[in-house]
C-alpha cells in the first residue's frame, strides 16, 4: 500500500469517527451511511451513467464471480462462502446494517409494541392498521422487508402503520383484533372443540364442514 493510500485510509477513518462524510470530509454523513447527501447523489449518478453505457456489465460481473465461487460483494478470492454468493464477513456486515436500519425504523414509530409493550427489537414488526399489507406490498412492487424499511426510514411517519410484536401481529390475522384486547373468538372456538371431543368427533381447525356445523 502506497503512502497516499495509507493517508486516505487514515483520513476516512478519522472522518467516520467524527461523523463526517468519508468522501469529502466537509459535511455530516447521512443517517446509517458514511457519505453526505451530495456525495451519495453524485455516486448514484456515476453508477447510473456507467450502467447506461453497458447495461449488462454488472450482471455479467455478478455471474462471473458466482461461477468462480467468489464473494459477489467484496470479490476477494480465497474466502470461503457463507452463503452461495457472499462470504462470512460480508454476510455479517449486511446483517448488522439491516439490524441498524430496522432499529431506526422501530424507534421512529415508537420503539415498542402498542399492544403489549414489548421493546426488544428482534420481536418487533411493522403492522398495517387497516389490514391492507398485501395491497400495500403490491403497490410498493416489492416483498423485501429491508427494502420497505429503507423506504420508511427516508419517508415521513405514516399514520396507517404501527409497531407490534410478532405475537400481537399474528394474533390479528383471524379477527383483526389482538387476543390481548379481545379473545372471544378463541374462547368460543375452544369451547366448540371441547364439545366436539365430548361427542366423539375429532376437531379439525378450519374444516368447512365442522365450521358450518358449529356455525363459526
Amino acid at each position: 500500500m502506497t503512502g497516499i493510500k495509507k493517508k486516505r485510509k487514515r483520513y476516512k477513518k478519522e472522518y467516520e469517527m467524527a461523523g463526517l462524510c468519508t468522501n469529502c470530509g466537509a459535511h455530516p454523513a447521512e443517517l446509517l451511511k458514511k457519505k453526505c447527501a451530495n456525495c451519495a447523489f453524485n455516486d448514484r449518478n456515476r453508477i447510473k451513467r456507467s450502467r447506461m453505457k453497458d447495461p449488462g456489465k454488472f450482471k455479467r460481473n455478478y455471474d462471473e464471480l458466482r461461477l468462480k465461487g467468489v464473494c459477489t460483494s467484496c470479490a476477494v478470492e480465497g474466502k470461503p462462502l457463507y452463503t452461495s454468493v457472499v462470504c462470512y464477513g460480508c454476510a455479517i456486515t449486511e446483517r448488522q446494517r439491516s439490524l441498524r436500519i430496522k432499529n431506526s425504523v422501530m424507534l421512529k414509530y415508537g420503539g415498542s409494541c402498542l399492544c403489549c409493550g414489548e421493546t426488544k427489537i428482534a420481536f418487533l414488526t411493522i403492522d398495517h392498521t387497516n389490514n391492507d399489507g398485501k395491497k400495500r406490498r403490491e403497490e410498493f412492487k416489492s416483498y423485501q422487508t429491508m427494502k420497505f424499511y429503507r423506504y420508511l426510514l427516508n419517508s415521513p411517519v405514516d399514520d396507517t402503520l404501527q409497531v407490534l410484536c410478532w405475537n400481537c401481529n399474528l394474533g390479528k390475522v383471524r379477527t383483526g383484533i389482538c387476543p390481548h384486547k379481545n379473545d372471544d373468538f378463541y374462547v368460543d372456538a375452544l369451547s366448540k372443540e371441547k364439545y366436539a371431543m365430548q361427542k366423539g368427533h375429532h376437531w379439525r381447525s378450519g374444516d368447512p364442514i365442522q365450521m358450518s356445523l358449529f356455525k363459526i
